[in-house]
């Protein structure tokens, strides 16, 4: 996250955010390094996730420079490697943080938080519904112990 907010951050800086965008991506392209914030071995051609909170953060108003600025530079990417890398939801979690005024340096807490919500929420869902002894014995059977040895 901090990776792609340095990023943006880089471009909204630059006298020619387009110009340091081209730059970016084929520095990273001619390094072979990925771009932090694009790509995704699973969601092709674009993370749902993040396409989801990019349209939140436009529906409030909330989207703005640092959203642009991911957004060009994804035109950028796309164009130096002949070919779509989607903005992933770590990229968008960092442009919208951005946009909120969060400094870069501690959007991981934020992805820290998100977790420890995930995993109440698991807690919960365990409480409502047990499943963990159903599937230990499950396991127990299926396995047997073979001592020490």
């Amino acid at each position: 996250m901090e990776g792609c907010a340095a990023l943006i951050a880089r471009l909204l800086a630059a006298p020619d955010a387009a110009a340091e965008a081209r730059a970016v991506a084929a520095e990273h392209r001619a390094a072979g390094r990925p771009v932090p914030g694009f790509g995704h071995p699973v969601h092709k051609p674009d993370d749902p996730r993040a396409a989801r909170l990019l349209a939140l953060a436009r529906e409030h108003a909330v989207a703005g420079r640092h959203v642009g600025a991911l957004e060009l530079l994804g035109r950028a990417v796309d164009a130096a490697h002949g070919r779509h890398l989607t903005i992933n939801v770590t990229g968008a979690i960092a442009a919208v943080l951005g946009d909120c005024g969060v400094p870069a340096g501690i959007m991981r807490g934020f992805a820290l938080i998100s977790r420890c919500a995930g995993l109440v929420g698991h807690l919960h869902e365990e409480q409502a519904r047990p499943a963990m002894r159903a599937i230990w014995q499950a396991a127990e059977r299926a396995v047997p112990y073979a001592g020490d040895g």
